[in-house]
C-alpha cells in the first residue's frame, strides 16, 4: 500500500521498502516478489511532497498484480502491460482498465481466500480491518517506529480451541 512505502520513507529506513520487507521475512531477494496495484501507484503519483514522490518511486520497481484476472487463468503474476490489463478486463465485464481505489484493488487481490498468498503491508486501519474481516489467511505488516512487524493471525487461537474441544467432545461422555 501507498501509506505503508511512505511511512517507510518518512522513517528514513537506508533503503527501499521492498527491500526492507524482503529483509523482513528472511526471503531470497532474487525469489522474493513483491507487488503492488496501479491504483496504489496512481495514488502517491497525484500526492505532493518529496517522500511521496520517492515512494511513488519505489513503486514504480514493483511488479503490478493482475487486476481483474480470472484467478482460474492465473490471476496475481507480474507486470502486465496496458494492453494485456484491458482484454482482462473486457472479460470480466469491467469498464476500466484497473480498479482505480486503493483499498479494493488491493481486497481484489485478495480475494477468494487469498488464493495467491500475498501479504499486505499497509498503515491503513480501515483496510487491515477489511482484510480481517473478509479472511484470516491475508498476513499483514506494517512499519513501526521499531521496524516492520507482522500482526498475528486473526482468531488463530479461537479456531484452535473450538476445534481441540470438539474432538474431545465426541469421544467421552
Amino acid at each position: 500500500d501507498g501509506n505503508f512505502v511512505s511511512a517507510c520513507v518518512a522513517r528514513k529506513l537506508d533503503d527501499s521498502a521492498a527491500h526492507h520487507v524482503t529483509k523482513f521475512l528472511s526471503a531470497n531477494p532474487s525469489t522474493c516478489k513483491i507487488f503492488t496495484t496501479r491504483a496504489v501507484r496512481k495514488e502517491l503519483e497525484t500526492m505532493k511532497g518529496e517522500d511521496f514522490a520517492e515512494a511513488a518511486n519505489q513503486t514504480h520497481k514493483l511488479l503490478l498484480v493482475n487486476e481483474n484476472e480470472n484467478p482460474s487463468g492465473g490471476g496475481g503474476g507480474g507486470g502486465r502491460d496496458d494492453a494485456t490489463m484491458k482484454k482482462n478486463t473486457k472479460k470480466n465485464n469491467r469498464s476500466s482498465g484497473y480498479i482505480g481505489n486503493v483499498k479494493e484493488s488491493i481486497l481484489d487481490a485478495c480475494k477468494e481466500d487469498n488464493r495467491e498468498r500475498f501479504i499486505v503491508c499497509t498503515q491503513d486501519g480501515a483496510l487491515k480491518k477489511q482484510l480481517r474481516k473478509e479472511s484470516a489467511k491475508v498476513p499483514i505488516i506494517f512499519c513501526h517506529v521499531s521496524g516492520l512487524q507482522m500482526e498475528p493471525p486473526v482468531g488463530k487461537k479461537e479456531r484452535g480451541r473450538s476445534s481441540t474441544f470438539k474432538k474431545r467432545g465426541r469421544g467421552t461422555k
